[in-house]
């Protein structure tokens, strides 16, 4: 018999960039169709945006980003898409996820994140006041330190 205390861990999902091959699961977890997705995340993929997935016996979250080019602040990043499966959040996975997709804007030289996202704006969540987003008058946005 085992002690709480000597079970193993319950096991990380692995944060990695999407390829193709992912298209059908990354489809169902988001809710639409696979051919709808499939030219989205090519075009994605070929502009070195891939999106990001959270792995762990399948599609468990994603995240996917962009950068997008101003001519008054220069280049701004846009977080498109933050989801995680039902039965896997209040974990850390969403700020797991919000972090890596964050590394790669500052990578591509972008200084402030705003989000672009699917959430009621008027109802702020402690998940983004807890990553350090601001409310702004178009939703929520935080800058980057290098």
């Amino acid at each position: 018999m085992h002690d709480a205390d000597e079970r193993e861990p319950a096991p990380e999902p692995t944060i990695r960039e999407v390829t193709r091959r992912d298209a059908a699961a990354l489809a169902k977890l988001i809710g639409i169709p696979a051919a709808t997705l499939a030219d989205r995340l090519a075009a994605a993929i070929r502009n070195d945006e891939a999106p990001l997935v959270a792995e762990l016996d399948g599609l468990v979250g994603a995240a996917a980003w962009t950068a997008v080019p101003t001519i008054q602040h220069g280049p701004r990043g846009r977080i498109t898409l933050l989801l995680v499966a039902e039965d896997h959040r209040r974990q850390g996975l969403g700020a797991r996820l919000l972090a890596e997709a964050e590394q790669r804007l500052r990578d591509a030289g972008v200084g402030t994140v705003e989000l672009a996202l699917d959430i009621d704006f008027d109802a702020p969540t402690g998940f983004l006041r807890h990553a350090g987003f601001a409310r702004t008058t178009n939703g929520y946005a935080k800058p980057l330190g290098g």
